[in-house]
């Protein structure tokens, strides 16, 4: 016995003690936080050794600091029909199971989607989309939905559009062999989605040419890929023929996107002999809920309501309204701290149908540097005119005109822009999701980006440096909604 006593006071034995009570403590408290599944597979493709190496650590201190138990399971050992490619995150509770939708790279999306999930499971609906096209990866389902634009330029002689953009489309389709197209497909939630925009012009001497885009699903603001100081050309005569070049490009990025490791779109397509195992075949049935805990449900009356006002940032650390000239003058850069503004909604939370105003106080405006502060100010008149403002004027939905829980609203704003005193047409290229805050309260996630041109609209030299850089100024939003009082 006294020897047995001896070994306990051992400091490997206390070890060994404390450690089985953190890890039964952890094992409590887990089973009533729910569980954070993590697939991932194939350590040597680029995405996956790029989200093992720097975000995987993340997400895990993410789920251990919420007490939630973290599952790491290797996909090609068997998944559940939900997913299509890793890295993939699954959230589930005794409420239900929900798929993160977002980059890879972006831990605090994730802490917004485990924060509004655990209370509001994702509701499985398809999104019908038009005019698209199709490629099968294995499990993985690419959506690549179109965008032609209007003929710009010199129209020809009986021109039709209708027969141009169905023409224009075949072309597409002829460069993007690897790809279906589909008049009308339903996307599901694990599919992939990457926009494609084709635009068009006809030169006065008969020339043809095709600038484009492309855009992650995640960020209709910034594109992953464009080609517009040189855009696909040839002659009028031989117009579908660039679209078709442009075609086969851009389903060269589309797959290149899948290895990128630039923006955390990249991702690993399951084989299709993957084998299907349901989440209880992997051990993962919906957690029970345990005696004592406290339920993790919605508020009573969660459905969002019609009037919203600002409350603040989506981050401490992220701008509300960030501003700055592109490179090389980009050291004239900075935020304005000071944003107000509301947003009605009709009774279909229709975004198409929004009214809305904001306005920024100009004397908020800070760069980090008193002189670079004063340059600035004094180039824009901020003295003269300290309040600029953006109202809506129409709006064109690009994805999911209805907010709901779990769904990303994208849509440009065009409206009118009220700086330095002098009103002109803007249009701002936004996205809207809602979200549950800390206390599970709703909240509306704002993102939105536009430009102006100092010279042209405000007669506004700018900065030393080359043009356009000198003359344009970005302006990036990033803040959060809350429902009016």
């Amino acid at each position: 016995m006294r020897h047995l006593f001896s070994f306990l006071l051992t400091k490997r034995a206390q070890r060994a003690i404390t450690i089985f009570l953190i890890l039964f403590s952890c094992k409590v408290l887990h089973a009533g936080q729910g569980q954070l599944i993590l697939f991932t597979a194939d350590d040597g493709h680029p995405v996956s050794k790029d989200f093992t190496a720097k975000f995987l650590p993340g997400i895990r201190q993410l789920a251990e600091a919420q007490g939630i138990e973290f599952r790491l399971l290797d996909a090609a050992k068997g998944a559940p029909e939900w997913i299509a490619g890793t890295p993939a995150i699954v959230f589930q509770n005794h409420l239900g199971r929900s798929l993160y939708i977002g980059r890879y790279q972006h831990i605090d999306k994730v802490k917004t989607f485990i924060r509004t999930v655990k209370r509001l499971p994702q509701v499985q609906l398809d999104n019908e989309k038009h005019e698209v096209f199709v490629h099968q990866a294995g499990r993985a389902t690419l959506v690549t939905p179109v965008k032609i634009t209007d003929l710009g330029g010199v129209l020809p002689k009986k021109f039709e559009a209708a027969s141009f953009r169905k023409a224009a489309l075949a072309a597409i389709g002829k460069g993007m062999s690897k790809f279906s197209f589909h008049a009308l497909f339903n996307a599901k939630r694990n599919h992939r989605l990457i926009y494609t925009a084709f635009y068009p012009y006809r030169s006065e001497d008969g020339k043809f040419f095709l600038s484009v885009e492309m855009y992650s699903q995640f960020n209709c603001i910034s594109p992953v890929f464009k080609r517009f100081e040189n855009p696909f050309s040839g002659t009028w005569k031989n117009w579908q023929a660039v679209f078709t070049a442009a075609g086969a490009e851009m389903e060269r990025q589309v797959f290149a996107l899948l290895n990128s490791i630039e923006h955390g779109d990249g991702f690993l397509p399951l084989p299709g002999t993957t084998p299907l195992k349901s989440f209880e075949e992997l051990g993962l049935p919906l957690p029970a809920v345990e005696p004592g805990q406290v339920l993790a449900t919605a508020p009573v009356n969660l459905k969002l309501p019609q009037a919203w006002v600002v409350a603040g940032p989506v981050e401490e650390s992220l701008p509300m309204v960030g501003f700055g000239f592109p490179a090389p003058v980009d050291n004239y850069s900075g935020e304005l701290t000071t944003l107000n503004g509301n947003l009605q909604l009709n009774q279909d939370l229709d975004i198409a149908k929004a009214i809305g105003t904001f306005s920024v106080d100009m004397a908020s405006l800070t760069m980090g540097d008193p002189d670079l502060d004063h340059s600035v100010a004094g180039m824009l008149k901020m003295i003269q005119h300290p309040q600029s403002s953006f109202t809506f004027k129409e709006i064109s939905v690009l994805e999911n005109a209805r907010l709901a829980f779990g769904t990303l609203t994208q849509f440009i704003v065009a409206g009118e822009f009220s700086f330095m005193g002098i009103l002109a047409p803007v249009s701002v290229t936004t996205q809207m999701e809602p979200v549950l805050d800390e206390q599970g309260m709703a909240r509306l996630q704002v993102n939105a980006a536009f430009s102006i041109r100092l010279k042209e609209k405000y007669g506004v030299k700018g900065p030393d440096g080359p043009d356009p850089a000198k003359d344009t100024v970005v302006f990036e939003l990033n803040f959060l909604l809350a429902p009016a009082a």
